[in-house]
């Protein structure tokens, strides 16, 4: 009794179409990942161009700005701690009061930003110390649903005013605690495409003093580190695993 069976044509056409299936879900995961990246970037370049504008309009950098009662009477989440007025934005209050003051003047939306009263008190009962925390007194990001925007003058790299675009939930005075956003691939992609690809230079920086490892190491911790600390100058690991880098955006302002 004779047995049927696929000819080899047949099976080579069977793998051809599995080939295929395969080919389209890997482009598919690659555009979905370069679309991604695509949303922090235009992110990134509407909030730089909403501070450049604010600065023009109001003589001051928002957040920082002496008397926001002036222009936004009421408004400020913590006029008890207004600006100083020296150039710099401290990363708690006066960079929750920054993205504040760029919503008010509609130079950016309110981007899921609750309000105050998240903090423990409500917009008409301002307090003195209401911190970035993101979706509450700091945007999101349509990255994910686990990464946001901050703003504030950092202290790892180059104290410099910058934006900072991580996994945290939120920071006080300074860049504080917080989860990578980007795996070192896609930090190295973004920063190649607007600035050097140096995770230590530049107007893109990784903002993680954790995420350096050797070029000898060879277990699996590159899956979860940003860049390679022993050279110089410091390059990223290039691995597309886990979340590894935080960057931050230098204003130069």
């Amino acid at each position: 009794m004779r047995k049927n069976g696929f000819t080899l044509l047949e099976l080579a056409i069977v793998l051809v179409i599995i080939g295929l299936v395969v080919g389209g879900v890997l482009v598919g995961t690659d555009l979905i990942k370069s679309a991604k990246l695509q949303k922090v970037l235009r992110e990134v370049q509407s909030y730089q161009n909403a501070v450049a504008t604010f600065q023009l309009k109001y003589s001051a950098l928002p957040g920082d700005m002496p008397d926001p009662e002036r222009y936004f009477p009421g408004l400020v989440w913590n006029s008890g701690e207004a600006g100083h007025g020296d150039g710099i934005i401290l990363g708690g209050p006066e960079g929750a009061d920054a993205w504040r003051q760029m919503s008010l003047a509609g130079l950016i939306g309110a981007g899921g930003m609750q309000g105050a009263e998240y903090c423990g008190f409500s917009p008409s009962s301002p307090g003195s110390n209401c911190p970035q925390r993101r979706d509450i007194t700091a945007p999101g990001s349509a990255y994910s649903d686990r990464t946001g925007w901050y703003i504030g003058i950092s202290y790892i790299r180059d104290s410099k005013n910058s934006f900072l675009f991580s996994g945290s939930g939120g920071y006080a005075k300074a860049w504080g605690a917080r989860s990578n956003a980007l795996t070192s691939l896609g930090a190295s992609n973004i920063d190649a495409k607007i600035d050097d690809g140096m995770p230590s230079t530049g107007s893109v920086r990784n903002e993680d003093t954790a995420g350096g490892m050797s070029t000898a190491d060879t277990d699996d911790r590159n899956q979860w580190r940003c860049y390679y600390s022993d050279v110089t100058p410091q390059t990223y690991v290039m691995v597309d695993g886990l979340p590894a880098c935080s960057l931050s955006f230098p204003l130069g302002l």
